[in-house]
C-alpha cells in the first residue's frame, strides 16, 4: 500500500501550532501542490485488500480527491475553526537548520522538517482516478471533511 500525505497528520500539526501560538504554521513557501488522503480512506482500502485474495500481491496507490497547497490547507483550517488565525511560514533555511540540529536529539522532529522540505519542493500531486475507478466503494474524504472530524 502506498498512500499520499495524511490529511489528519498535517491538519493536526497545523492545529496544534495554532492552539499553542495563535498562528498556523506553514512549512516552506506553502505554494507547492500536495495530494492529501484521509487515514480513514486508506484503512478502508487496507481492510478490503486483506480479505480479497487477488489483491494480496499488488501494490495499491491511494490518494485523496484534491491536490492542495499548504496555504490552501491553512485557509481550510481557518474556515473550519471559524477564525482568521495568522499564518506563519517557516522558511526553508530554518527547516534545513531544524533538520540538522534535531537529528540526534529529536529524530521525529528532524524527519518532519525533512518531509516538509520535500513537500515544499517535489511534485507531490497524485491522480486518484485509477484507484477510485477500481474501488468505487472507497470513501473519498476531502480535506474540509477531515479537518472537521479532526477538530470535533
Amino acid at each position: 500500500m502506498r498512500a499520499t500525505a495524511f490529511m489528519e497528520t498535517w491538519g493536526k500539526i497545523m492545529e496544534q501550532s495554532r492552539k499553542a501560538s495563535g498562528k498556523i504554521l506553514v512549512f516552506g513557501r506553502g505554494t507547492n501542490p500536495v495530494n492529501f488522503v484521509s487515514a480513514t480512506d486508506v484503512a478502508t482500502l487496507v481492510s478490503h485488500a486483506v480479505v480479497t485474495r487477488g489483491l494480496r500481491s499488488q501494490v495499491l496507490e491511494i490518494g485523496g480527491p484534491d491536490n492542495l497547497t499548504f496555504d490552501q490547507v491553512a485557509s481550510l483550517l481557518q474556515e473550519t475553526i471559524g477564525s482568521a488565525a495568522t499564518v506563519r511560514h517557516i522558511p526553508r533555511l530554518a527547516l534545513h537548520a531544524m533538520a540538522m540540529a534535531t537529528a540526534g536529539l529529536k529524530p521525529e522532529l528532524a524527519r518532519q522538517a525533512r518531509a516538509a522540505l520535500a513537500m515544499d519542493a517535489i511534485d507531490m500531486t497524485f491522480d486518484p482516478s485509477r484507484i477510485r475507478r477500481a474501488f468505487p466503494q472507497l470513501p473519498n474524504t476531502d480535506m474540509a471533511t477531515a479537518l472537521k472530524a479532526l477538530l470535533a
